[in-house]
C-alpha cells in the first residue's frame, strides 16, 4: 500500500497515461487511486486492469514500450528470408531470442 505504479490505455478509452497509488491489496487484485479516489481494480498477477495496463515505473513502460516497439519493426524487416542467411545464423538468433527451433528441419 502507497506504492506508485504506471498505468497506460491498453487501446483508447479516454484515460490518458498517468502515475496511480496503491490503496488496497488482495488476493487477486489491487485497488490504486487516481487523484484522491478509487478508480482501477488491477490484477496481482499480470498488472491489467480494464483498459489498462500497470508499469512499476513511467521508465519501465518506457522500456518495455521501446522492446515493443523494436520488436515489431524487426518483425517487419524481416518478412522473408535474404538468402544470404545461414542456418547457423538462424540457429544463433533463435538461441539468443530463447526459441527452441525443432529438430527434423
Amino acid at each position: 500500500v502507497g506504492q506508485k505504479l504506471w498505468c497506460v490505455p491498453i487501446s483508447y478509452y479516454g484515460i490518458t497515461p498517468r502515475e496511480v497509488t496503491i490503496v488496497k491489496v488482495g488476493r487477486l487484485y489491487l485497488s490504486v487511486s487516481d487523484r484522491g479516489k478509487e478508480a482501477l481494480r488491477i490484477s496481482v498477477g499480470m498488472l491489467e486492469g480494464d483498459h489498462v495496463r500497470c508499469y512499476l515505473s513511467e521508465a519501465d513502460y518506457q522500456i518495455q514500450n521501446r522492446a515493443e516497439r523494436a520488436w515489431i519493426y524487426l518483425l517487419r524487416a524481416l518478412g522473408r528470408r535474404p538468402r544470404a542467411v545461414t542456418l547457423e545464423q538462424i540457429e544463433t538468433a533463435a538461441g539468443l531470442l530463447g526459441i527452441t527451433l525443432p529438430v527434423d528441419l
